[in-house]
């Protein structure tokens, strides 16, 4: 049977060339790379290298890099630097339970930020916090204007890019960003490794005792998943990178055409354009319990998701999807697609079919 996995917003498929460099790290260079010999000091290199290879990615110092074992633990460690949060309603559940004193934007109903006057913190040291790509309805926040908005009361701007990078290009310094939480996994690098952009004078309350990352991040260093981690940067970096972007948004857009035909099945969020995570499909359909739709699926292979992956096991509607307008019944019968770039033409043809059956049957039902 085949198999088609269209769940890319909740975890990717690492790359073989990342699968081998986190082995041979693992096994050839397995010294501690706070021990001082050459062995740890060979560790060390390879740490730093890949620290020098997103800094200059993303525009910041070395030394603004934290790693993490991904972007929960970087969300966490970001809100340690303010009791007062200022987000929106459409945020990772990592976010929702990291501060008790959260006051939320305004959105419209495709999910973008609206600021409003009274939307001003007025204290410094407050934290402004917000997706870059929402991982559920696949709106993209236009950063900028957030951006100076936060800083209008010395407030500090923190970035949840976890979505959108890195297919897209951040530039932390000409976007205003002061903090920004990424997870390696989510674009074909290994499990439990990411990393917190920390702009320089920023002060972080360590989650985890020691020494490493001078302090802020205890623990021995990951380093075969930090070596995988760069690797996939690399090849993401590489010269095929917009011929795979495009590819995933046809795939997608091919996807879509064919679901929003079935009667009774609505588009979430944004139009399919450029406000858009491109390898995003949110679609509620009427008459179907998204749950149902999602088990049946994966008896013929094909697996996607009811929401984002840290909620989709529950039965409450999503916050996101009730914050765009869906009603509880709307919400509960939505699906989500993310694809990635190694579907064909026959297997788009091959899933669009099979859940148009799949849908009827449930109707039916």
């Amino acid at each position: 049977m085949s198999r088609w996995f269209l769940d890319c917003a909740s975890t990717t498929q690492p790359y073989k060339e990342v699968v081998d460099t986190v082995a041979d790290v693992m096994y050839n260079h397995y010294g501690n790379p706070s021990s001082i010999h050459e062995m740890g000091q060979d560790a060390k290199n390879i740490i730093e290298n890949v620290r020098n290879q997103i800094a200059e990615d993303i525009n910041c110092e070395p030394k603004e890099i934290i790693f993490t074992s991904g972007a929960c633990e970087a969300n966490s460690l970001a809100f340690t630097v303010a009791n007062k949060v200022l987000t929106t309603k459409l945020e990772h559940k990592s976010i929702e339970t990291l501060c008790k004193d959260i006051t939320h934007f305004n959105n419209d109903k495709y999910g973008n930020v609206i600021i409003l006057d009274d939307d001003i913190l007025g204290e410094n040291g407050c934290l402004v916090s917000v997706h870059a790509g929402n991982s559920e309805i696949g709106v993209i926040q236009d950063l900028a204007p957030i951006s100076k908005f936060a800083h209008r009361c010395n407030n500090i701007f923190h970035v949840d890019a976890t979505q959108l990078y890195p297919e897209c290009r951040i530039d932390v310094k000409e976007l205003g960003i002061d903090l920004m939480s990424v997870s390696a996994q989510k674009f074909h690098g290994p499990r439990g490794i990411g990393f917190l952009y920390c702009k320089d004078g920023i002060e972080l309350k360590p989650l985890i005792g020691g020494s490493q990352e001078d302090g802020r991040r205890g623990g021995t260093y990951n380093t075969p998943a930090i070596a995988g981690m760069g690797k996939a940067l690399e090849i993401n970096r590489g010269v095929m990178h917009d011929y795979v972007n495009t590819l995933i948004r046809f795939n997608r857009d091919e996807i879509a055409k064919r679901i929003l035909e079935i009667p009774d099945v609505h588009l979430n969020g944004p139009e399919l354009g450029a406000n858009r995570l491109f390898n995003n499909l949110s679609v509620h359909i009427g008459g179907v319990k998204a749950s149902d739709l999602v088990t049946l699926a994966s008896m013929y292979g094909i697996y996607l998701s009811a929401g984002s992956a840290c909620s989709s096991g529950e039965a409450m509607p999503s916050s996101t999807l009730k914050a765009i307008g869906l009603t509880d019944e709307q919400a509960l019968s939505t699906i989500r697609i993310t694809v990635d770039e190694t579907l064909n033409q026959h297997d788009i043809f091959a899933i669009a079919k099979i859940l148009k059956g799949l849908i009827e049957q449930l109707r039916e039902s």
